[in-house]
């Protein structure tokens, strides 16, 4: 699906079971660091958000008390870690 632009492809949740909950983002914090590297904003196959103020209203969305994991943003690099977990 397009919207001004951009391509939105990935699911937006997984629900897991709780009696696996902690190894389930232990695995998958370990598999995106191996396919984005331990700073995704330094690799050039990490997408960007359109623009500083749409990286701003994304990341104004964030509950921070819920992040476990990700939810970083700079939007003057038009950076956002939309890869988070939470509770």
């Amino acid at each position: 699906m397009a919207w001004g632009g951009q391509w939105c492809t990935s699911p937006g949740y997984a629900y897991v079971h709780e009696s696996v909950a902690e190894k389930f983002v232990a695995e998958a914090k370990s598999a995106l660091i191996a396919l984005y590297g331990k700073d995704p904003r330094n690799n050039p196959d990490y997408s960007r958000v359109i623009n500083a103020r749409e990286v701003s209203r994304l990341a104004a969305l964030l509950d921070q008390a819920k992040v476990i994991a990700g939810g970083k943003s700079d939007p003057d690099a038009s950076y956002l870690i939309r890869h988070l977990f939470t509770r």
